[in-house]
C-alpha cells in the first residue's frame, strides 16, 4: 500500500502454535489499511468460538512518529473485557514517548503505562498475571502461573533519573498449582 487513499485487508487463522509443551490455540490476526490507518485484531479463541483474548487498535506511522489506540471494546484478557478508556493512545513522536487515558480496568483490577515529564511507568492494581499467562497454555491441566500484581515501575526519562525503579507486589504467587509465594 503505497498511498494514502489505498486499502488492504489481511486475515490469518491458525489452529495451533505450539513449542515443547506450550502452545496457542485458535490464533487469529486481522489487519486493514484504510487510508493510512491500519486497524488491528489480534485474538485467541476458547473452544466454544468466543474471544479469549483480544487486542484490537487503530496504528499510525509517519516517519518519526507512531501511534496506537485501543478500539473501543478492544481489550480481553483471559476471558474477560476490559475497560478501554476513550481517548486512549501511546505515541512516539521525535524520540518522546507520551500515553493519555492508558489505563485499562476490570472489576478491582487495572494495568497501563503513564508518562510525565520526569518518569514513565507501568501500573498495576491487583492485577491477575493469569490475565497475561493464560493466553499460552502448557500441556496438561494445571495453570502455568497465578497471582495478583500490584505496584509500579518506573522508567527514567532522559536526564531525569539513571535507574529504573520497581516497587511492586506479588500476591498468593502460584507455579503450575504450588504455592511459591504470598
Amino acid at each position: 500500500v503505497k498511498g494514502k487513499d489505498e486499502s488492504l485487508t489481511m486475515v490469518m487463522n491458525l489452529d495451533m502454535l505450539s513449542y515443547d509443551t506450550l502452545k496457542i490455540e485458535n490464533f487469529r490476526i486481522k489487519e486493514q489499511v484504510e487510508k493510512g490507518i491500519i486497524y488491528s485484531h489480534i485474538s485467541t479463541l476458547d473452544s466454544a468460538g468466543r474471544e479469549n483474548y483480544l487486542f484490537a487498535n487503530q496504528i499510525e506511522t509517519a516517519d518519526d512518529f507512531f501511534s496506537i489506540r485501543f478500539l473501543p471494546e478492544g481489550l480481553v484478557l483471559d476471558g474477560s473485557p476490559w475497560n478501554v478508556e476513550a481517548g486512549n493512545l501511546l505515541e512516539m513522536r521525535k524520540g518522546k514517548l507520551s500515553a493519555e487515558q492508558l489505563v485499562f480496568s476490570k472489576d478491582k483490577q487495572s494495568a497501563g503505562f503513564i508518562t510525565g515529564s520526569e518518569n514513565q511507568k507501568l501500573v498495576f492494581e491487583n492485577f491477575a498475571l493469569q490475565n497475561l499467562v493464560n493466553i499460552v497454555k502448557p500441556k496438561g491441566e494445571k495453570r502455568l502461573l497465578q497471582g495478583n500484581l500490584s505496584g509500579e515501575i518506573i522508567f527514567p526519562v532522559s536526564g531525569s533519573q539513571k535507574y529504573i525503579d520497581a516497587d511492586i507486589a506479588l500476591n498468593e504467587l502460584y507455579f503450575q498449582d504450588s504455592l511459591v509465594g504470598n
